[in-house]
């Protein structure tokens, strides 16, 4: 046999035996086009053993039903370990694969055209599955269901999910599809559903544990309702409102749309401590408990944020779930209707006499907050890697996103704009569409330039600015406008609130006012508003001023006409709810002896001001306010509130937060320390509530050593942690400091890492946005 014969032969060898190509980590957009090109009618049989032992593993057993269209190699992502995977067949035989990369790559020659099935048996990773003693649940938006299993992560390959849970005998569960039956089974307790309807991966998920069920008929609908609730006072002021604003969200949608609700199932869980307000899974929507449970004396904020949750997640299950966008970068899609048709929805439910100023209140603060910035991002932004999704999230797709929707509207007018959503629903139902979709639907609708306003507003960020008064309330009013200083205060609430709004923009630019000169006009202001949403914001601005750009000789010659004028103003014949607003930035902004003596006073005896009703909730945030200013009795304060805690879910996280509290430096440095490691952020709402007490402006000189490995950590943070956590990491380490030492920390940070990610940078540079401005603002003090 002649060399050039043997050679080939060795090559042939080698190709036959080498590994498939394997791509890179995450979902990368190449990958997630290739494979649905090709794969088709997906179906996944699921199950699942769960321990009570959260230190026990979750076990899993998977059948994979596909159709492919053209041989080639399957890869399947899962985020895990070789050793997670503990059996692979391919079409009922043993097959070869290659784990690499968070992927399972399965050999062309293992499979055929058409019909395929895969079966793997595997150990579901604990990223995503958020376990606790008494309760667990799955949270797997944006790319994190392969964390827990085998599957294609990405919203384009919707699938049909059929799952069983094996639980422990005390707990109850919930998931996509329909209960279809409880079952024994060699000492195990199996709890199987029905298959769902097509979903998307991050819209698939379970819950298990020890939760109350509430089920209700409400206007010919079922709807079943889980949770962990144990105050009677919450229950009685909340369940029936809860049922009623689920079901008042569902018959305006249907209406609006022309589709009934599209899905076989609706049912709910209150988690404590999720770490969202809510999550859209259809058929099975998470939301965080202290959103939903209010006192019977909520304030209306209160109650109109609840309103807008419960109406957004609902809304979702249209705008999302129905119809999902084809790729993260359309994220915004489904949040700017769910967040717009909530805002319908919330001023009929509620019967809003002043809808605008819910609108204005609720998003332009926001959405200013970060298109005022360096960092700001445009709407509509690219993606090569759903591994980057969360940092897709944030106030310009949850606010800015809105009002832009809302000027599109008025642009086309109200009628052809309904008619262009019905359609885009219609076409695309239980299937996927992107932005260019939808404008190209709306488009027919219109004669209007829908492109370029598309190009000025979606596709570029930033606001515009405008050397001229706020003039037609009904027209485009986002952006900075200049300012009459001589003018009234307009006695409409709508141009009240922008007049408020773009004042304080202008401060923050350093034009008309100073800070202080600032905070006095608020406090006057303050004097003659009665429209609670307007003083909401009114106070917001207050501390925002207090905290963060008044000097600390300022600040403390300023506490005692701020505690005087909030206190005389919350005893006041204001409306109860009014009141209470007042009295929580009373204890917000407290800082003499006297004032700290007044909330330790109520505190104690639990005896507010007349006409003013406390909740737990609410003497916890005194208790932790009386610790953060080091009142002599802190500790025993501390012991004393967490022994009149009940719910033990609400207890736990007042153990958890303590150290954070504590006058102790050591233990503030040990409990930063403690955050370093993973299995200590679980509980993200709860870490973000910690760092909002370390990082307290009456602290921060002692804190500001955490921001350097708070920065440093940011990468990792963004790998392990849900979408919000990010942003919430950075807003509560960096959102409070003004100081120059605070500042040069960030600034060389960004510089020292030049190539740092592009879109992590950008949330650095949002959250750190006050911190710059306060350089400027504070130089001529």
């Amino acid at each position: 046999m002649n060399r050039i014969l043997i050679l080939l032969l060795t090559l042939t060898v080698c190709y036959s035996c080498s590994e498939p190509p394997v791509p890179e980590a995450g979902v990368p957009l190449t990958l997630a086009e290739e494979r649905h090109s090709r794969i088709s009618d997906l179906r996944y049989d699921l199950r699942f053993v769960i321990p009570a032992d959260t230190a026990a593993p979750v076990m899993g057993e998977e059948t994979l039903h596909f159709h492919m269209e053209k041989k080639a190699d399957l890869v399947l992502d899962f985020k895990a370990s070789t050793e997670s995977i503990k059996e692979v067949r391919a079409n009922g035989d043993d097959c070869r694969f290659v784990y690499k990369n968070e992927h399972i790559v399965i050999p062309a020659a293992e499979l055929k055209e058409g019909s395929n099935t895969v079966e793997i048996r595997f150990v579901a990773g604990n990223a995503a599955l958020n376990r606790n003693a008494d309760y667990m649940y799955a949270l797997f938006v944006p790319d994190r269901a392969r964390t827990a299993f085998p599957c294609l992560d990405q919203p384009d390959m919707k699938a049909v999910f059929t799952v069983a849970l094996s639980i422990p005998e005390n707990w109850k569960a919930m998931t996509n599809g329909p209960l279809k039956s409880i079952e024994k089974s060699d000492s195990l307790i199996w709890w199987k559903f029905a298959p769902s309807e097509k979903i998307s991966t991050y819209l698939f998920s379970f819950t298990a544990g020890n939760y109350f069920s509430e089920t209700r008929m409400v206007d010919g609908r079922e709807m079943e309702f889980f949770h962990r609730e144990t105050d009677s006072a919450k229950l009685a002021a909340s369940i029936d409102e809860i049922f009623s604003i689920h079901a008042a969200s569902l018959k305006f949608l249907e209406e609006y749309t022309g589709i009934p609700y599209p899905f076989r199932k609706f049912a709910f869980t209150a988690i404590p401590a999720f770490q969202f307000g809510g999550m859209e899974h259809p058929g099975a929507v998470w939301y965080n408990a202290g959103s939903l449970f209010l006192e019977k004396s909520a304030t209306k904020t209160q109650l109109i944020r609840r309103a807008n949750l419960i109406a957004h997640e609902t809304a979702h299950m249209w705008f999302g779930d129905l119809v999902t966008m084809k790729w993260f970068n359309d994220v915004w899609m489904k949040e700017v209707f769910a967040n717009f048709m909530a805002d319908k929805i919330v001023a009929e439910i509620l019967s809003d006499d002043q809808p605008d100023v819910k609108f204005i209140t609720q998003h332009y603060p926001l959405a200013y907050a970060i298109d005022r910035t360096t960092g700001a991002n445009p709407i509509r932004q690219e993606l090569a890697n759903l591994d980057q999704a969360g940092t897709m999230y944030g106030g310009i797709i949850y606010h800015k996103a809105p009002v832009v929707m809302q000027q599109l509207e008025r642009i086309m007018g109200e009628k052809p704009f309904q008619n262009g959503v019905r359609k885009y629903l219609r076409n695309y139902a239980f299937a996927n569409a992107s932005w260019p979709d939808l404008i190209a639907i709306l488009d027919e609708e219109t004669d209007q330039d829908l492109k370029s306003w598309n190009d000025k507003w979606v596709n570029k960020p930033g606001r515009p600015s405008f050397d001229f008064p706020i003039t037609d309330l009904k027209a485009n009013t986002y952006g900075l406008f200049t300012a009459d200083t001589t003018a009234a205060v307009p006695s409409d609430p709508v141009a009240r609130t922008l007049y408020w709004l773009n004042l304080y923009e202008n401060m923050l630019e350093g034009r008309y006012y100073t800070p202080m000169e600032y905070a006095q006009k608020l406090l006057d202001g303050l004097e003659r508003e009665k429209e609670e949403l307007i003083v909401t914001m009114q106070l917001r601005q207050l501390s925002s001023v207090y905290w963060r750009f008044l000097t600390e000789r300022q600040r403390q010659d300023f506490a005692p006409t701020v505690e005087a004028r909030l206190w005389k103003l919350l005893e006041r014949s204001n409306p109860s709810n009014v009141r209470k607003t007042l009295l929580k930035s009373f204890n917000e902004m407290a800082l003499s002896v006297g004032a700290m003596e007044k909330l330790y006073a109520i505190w104690k005896m639990q005896m507010p001001p007349a006409g003013i009703s406390l909740s737990e909730g609410d003497y916890t945030d005194i208790a932790s306010a009386l610790a953060l200013r080091s009142h002599p009795a802190a500790d025993s304060i501390l012991d004393v509130q967490s022994q009149r805690i009940t719910n033990g879910d609400r207890k736990e996280r007042f153990h958890f937060l303590r150290p954070s509290l504590s006058a102790d430096q050591q233990v503030r440095d040990e409990f930063f320390e403690s955050l370093k490691r993973r299995e200590n952020r679980r509980k993200e709402a709860w870490v973000g509530d910690a760092l909002a007490h370390l990082h307290h402006p009456l602290r921060r000189g002692a804190s500001e050593k955490y921001l350097l490995p708070s920065l440093e950590m940011l990468e990792e943070i963004q790998t392990t942690g849900d979408i919000f956590f990010p942003v919430n990491w950075l807003e509560q380490s960096l959102g409070m400091y003004s100081s120059a030492s605070a500042n040069k920390i960030v600034n060389d940070f960004l510089t020292a890492h030049p190539n740092y990610n592009g879109l992590l940078k950008n949330k650095i540079l949002q959250a750190a946005d006050n911190l710059f401005r306060a350089q400027k603002l504070l130089a001529g003090n």
